[in-house]
C-alpha cells in the first residue's frame, strides 16, 4: 500500500436482545424452554477512493461512499429442549430450535425474509460400567448462522454508490482512455429472493471416554460436518450486477451449490487434578473438501462474510471441487502446567500441524473469481509449521484482600517463520479464446509468515 489510507468509515454495529428462559425440573427430566429476540443493526457512513495495479495494462481507480444508513436484521427464536435421565447409566437429551431472519433496509422496510429448517438436535450419553470410569456418547445437531451485516449493508442499502474506472496506464499520470466499469453505479435495494434460505450445516459425533485410575481420562472421538446451505453473492452477466443469493438457486441458478464436507478423528489424553501437574494432549486426523471455505475465504483473501469471491466466475466448473485451504490433515496439540510449593507456576502450549494444501488458479472470465487450472487442492502444501509458547506466573504477597499476580508470556519462541500463506494466482486474465494469459509476477511468493517471537509482561489482581 502507498499513498496513504485508501477509505475512512464509521459504521458502529451493535445488537440487542431479550431473552426469556424458564425450566421445569422432575426427578427425571429437565424440560427447558426459551424465546429470544435480537436485532443487529449497522448504522454509518463510509467513503473511500484507491487506485490498485493489475499489471502494467490495468489500472482501477475505486470510489465510492454512502450516507447515514440504518440497514438491519431482526432474529426471533423458540426453542425447547428434555434431558431425560432414564437409568443412572443412560441419559437422553433431544431439543428442536427454529430461528427466523426479517431483513430491512435503509428505508426501514421489510425487504427480504430468510428462512431456516427446524434445527433438531438429538444426543445420548451410556456409562456402561458401576465405577462410571467408561463413556460412550453421540450426537446429532443442524445450527443455522446468521447473514452478515456486511452482506445486509451493501444489498439493502440504497444511499450510497460505487464506481470503478479502468486505465491502460497508470490514472495518477494520464487519465486517458479510461472506462467505466459495469458494475458501477448507485446503490439499490436487491429485489426479493422468494425461497431464500438461510446457511446451516450439519454435525455427527461419536465418540469413547475411559477414566485410568483417578486422574487420566483417554478419549477417541468420530466428527462428520457438512453445509447444507450457503448464503453468498456472485456477478450475474445478464443483469451486470452482483446478487445475493443461494448457491445453484436464483438468481445464482448457474453458479453450483455450495458443498463443503469435514471429518476428523480426535484422540486426547488428559491428566487433571494433580497437586502439581496437568496437562492436555490431542491428536487430530482430518480431512476437509468442498466447493465452498465458509464465511470468509483464504484463497481470495475476502474479508468480508457472505460476499467473498467462492461463486464469482460464471464459467467455473472443472476442478472446483477438492481439498480448501482450512484443511491440515495431521494437529498434535499439547498444554501442560506445572506448579512449584513456592508460588511460582510453569506453563507451556506446543501445535504441531501439516501445511495447508495449495491449488494452480487465474482469474476467472469476466474478470470475476477465479479458475482453476488443475484440481483444487493438488499443487502441494504450504511447510508443516510448528509453534510453542510459555507463561511463567508468581503469586506476590496478598495485600489485605487483593492477591496480585507476576505474569511473563512468551509467544512463538524460536519461531521457524515460515510461510503460512502463498500467492496461488498464476495467471491475471483469461483470453479472447478462453486460456489464462498474463503470468503474475508475485505467482509462488509468501503473502504471510509466522509471527515472530515476542515477550509480555504483566501483573493480574484479584479479589
Amino acid at each position: 500500500m502507498a499513498g496513504g489510507v485508501g477509505g475512512t468509515g464509521d459504521t458502529p454495529r451493535y445488537n440487542n436482545i431479550g431473552r426469556v428462559v424458564a425450566s421445569v425440573l422432575s426427578p427425571t427430566h429437565l424440560l427447558t424452554l426459551g424465546i429470544q429476540y435480537k436485532v443487529n443493526v449497522e448504522p454509518g457512513t463510509y467513503e473511500y477512493h484507491n487506485i490498485y495495479k493489475e499489471d502494467d495494462t490495468t489500472y482501477y481507480e475505486s470510489f465510492g461512499g454512502s450516507l447515514e444508513s440504518a440497514a438491519s436484521q431482526r432474529l426471533p427464536s423458540f426453542f425447547i429442549q428434555d434431558l431425560w435421565t432414564v437409568t443412572s447409566s443412560l441419559r437422553f437429551f433431544a431439543g428442536i430450535r427454529w430461528d427466523g431472519q426479517y431483513i430491512y433496509g435503509t428505508d426501514n422496510k421489510l425487504h427480504q425474509t430468510i428462512t431456516t429448517p427446524l434445527q433438531p438436535r438429538i444426543g445420548i450419553i451410556f456409562i456402561p460400567d458401576n465405577e462410571s470410569r467408561n463413556k460412550i456418547f453421540a450426537s446429532f445437531g443442524r445450527y443455522a448462522q446468521e447473514l452478515s451485516l456486511v452482506a445486509i449493508g451493501s444489498y439493502y442499502a440504497d444511499q450510497g454508490y460505487d464506481s470503478t474506472l479502468i486505465y491502460p496506464q497508470d490514472p495518477r499520470i494520464s487519465r486517458e482512455g479510461g472506462t467505466v466499469a459495469p458494475w458501477s453505479g448507485q446503490w439499490t435495494m436487491q429485489p426479493e429472493v422468494k425461497g431464500l434460505q438461510g446457511q446451516y450445516y450439519e454435525e455427527f459425533s461419536l465418540g469413547y471416554e475411559r477414566l485410568i485410575w483417578d486422574n487420566f481420562k483417554l478419549s477417541a472421538q468420530g466428527l462428520y460436518r457438512t453445509l447444507r446451505q450457503a448464503i453468498d453473492d456472485a456477478y450475474v452477466v445478464s443483469q451486470q450486477t452482483f446478487r445475493l443469493g443461494n448457491p445453484g438457486e436464483y438468481p445464482l441458478q448457474d453458479r453450483p451449490e455450495a458443498t463443503r464436507d469435514y471429518a476428523a478423528l480426535i484422540l486426547s489424553i488428559e491428566q487433571r487434578g494433580d497437586k502439581h501437574f496437568n496437562f492436555l494432549a490431542s491428536y487430530v486426523l482430518s480431512r476437509d473438501y468442498g466447493n465452498y471455505e465458509g464465511l470468509f475465504d483464504a484463497s481470495y483473501h475476502s474479508g468480508f462474510p457472505n460476499v467473498n469471491q467462492a461463486f464469482d466466475n460464471p464459467d467455473e466448473e472443472n476442478y472446483i471441487n477438492g481439498l480448501i485451504p482450512n484443511d491440515r490433515t495431521h494437529v498434535f496439540k499439547f498444554s501442560g502446567s506445572y506448579n512449584f510449593l513456592f508460588g511460582l507456576s510453569a506453563g507451556i502450549s506446543f501445535i504441531l500441524q501439516s501445511g495447508t494444501p495449495l491449488s494452480d488458479y487465474s482469474r476467472g472470465t469476466y474478470n470475476n473469481g477465479i479458475r482453476y487450472l488443475s484440481p483444487r487442492g493438488s499443487y502441494g502444501r504450504t511447510p508443516t509449521i510448528w509453534d510453542l509458547g510459555v507463561r511463567f506466573s508468581y503469586n506476590l504477597p496478598t495485600v489485605e484482600l487483593l492477591h496480585p499476580r507476576l505474569i511473563i508470556d512468551i509467544f512463538h519462541v524460536a519461531s521457524q517463520q515460515e510461510p503460512v500463506d502463498i500467492n496461488q494466482l498464476h495467471y491475471l486474465e483469461i483470453d479472447e479464446n478462453g486460456n489464462p494469459s498474463n503470468p503474475n509476477s508475485e505467482y509462488g511468493q509468501p503473502y504471510r509468515y509466522q509471527q515472530p517471537m515476542s515477550m509480555r509482561l504483566g501483573m493480574e489482581v484479584t479479589f
